[in-house]
């Protein structure tokens, strides 16, 4: 062979060796890289199914937990709008404990936040997550908590007192109150009925653990505790507002709540002066993205 011939072949095969190493080290890659995905597809499908049978088991949860509740919740909430409503606009009787309409107008009031103390008992916070329905109920808990507690309703009166609990209830004993009303029966927990809330109502130990909201109620008069008034249209507004949007589901009627009228009940010349501004923060609570 001529030297040009052995050259050529020289590099003929040095393109070979560097061609076919090049094509291995690709296969290589490329398998590499489809395993990689697949794996990558794997584990993603994997994921996907864990968290499906996880929201399937935690909604299955939750609906076994709370369904029952749900309408329970819905009639409370009605029936406390409906008394606020009346309370404020046809008949203010005296809401003193030692009468029935005293006894019941607490009851009312306490139920629904009863219910929604058994709720939050249920459900680990978690899984609120993945129920509209638990999630409704968390909020609307937080509302009515913040109608009876926090300064967001009043604005700033002047007559505030935030160092006795006189027109207000601390945020803590809004629960520690509502659980006095659970009790457990046959392994399971419920509110208890309104005829055992007034025969454990002869005992002082009970009331005593009602307070401050017996105080309260026993010297009410929309002349003497304006601010509590002003809550109770609050939480009245709210559990209002919830009842509406799912009683039409069941087709029962909510009454209209008019906040401008039932906050006109007081003589408190800063609420009578404010309305329009006492009327939003109130509205503000029950919006949409709130409850």
């Amino acid at each position: 062979l001529t030297s040009t011939a052995i050259s050529g072949l020289l590099v003929w095969l040095f393109k070979l060796i560097v061609e076919t190493n090049f094509k291995r080290a690709l296969d290589k890659e490329l398998a590499e890289r489809d395993a990689q995905l697949k794996e990558g597809v794997q584990t993603r499908l994997g994921n996907i199914a864990a968290e499906r049978d996880y929201v399937y088991e935690a909604k299955k949860r939750i609906y076994l937990s709370i369904s029952p509740l749900s309408f329970q919740i819905l009639i409370a909430c009605r029936d406390l709008a409906g008394r606020i409503l009346r309370h404020g606009l046809i008949a203010a009787y005296s809401l003193e404990l030692d009468n029935y309409y005293g006894q019941s107008t607490l009851y009312r009031i306490l139920k629904p936040i009863a219910i929604l103390e058994m709720v939050e008992r249920k459900i680990a916070l978690v899984d609120f997550a993945v129920s509209q329905t638990a999630l409704d109920l968390l909020k609307l808990r937080i509302a009515i908590f913040r109608s009876l507690s926090t300064s967001t309703i009043i604005l700033s009166h002047p007559k505030a007192n935030w160092r006795a609990q006189r027109e207000h209830i601390y945020f803590d004993n809004i629960s520690r109150i509502a659980g006095d009303l659970i009790v457990c029966d046959k392994g399971k927990e419920r509110v208890l009925r309104f005829s055992e809330f007034q025969d454990n109502f002869s005992s002082k130990s009970f009331r005593d653990s009602l307070e401050p909201l017996i105080s309260i109620l026993n010297r009410f008069t929309f002349h003497d505790c304006p601010i509590f008034w002003l809550r109770l249209v609050a939480v009245g507004h709210v559990c209002s507002e919830y009842a509406r949007r799912s009683a039409g589901e069941m087709g029962l009627k909510v009454e209209e709540f008019d906040i401008e009228a039932l906050l006109g009940a007081t003589s408190d010349e800063v609420i009578k002066g404010n309305l329009a501004q006492y009327s939003q923060v109130i509205r503000s609570l029950a919006k949409t993205d709130q409850l």
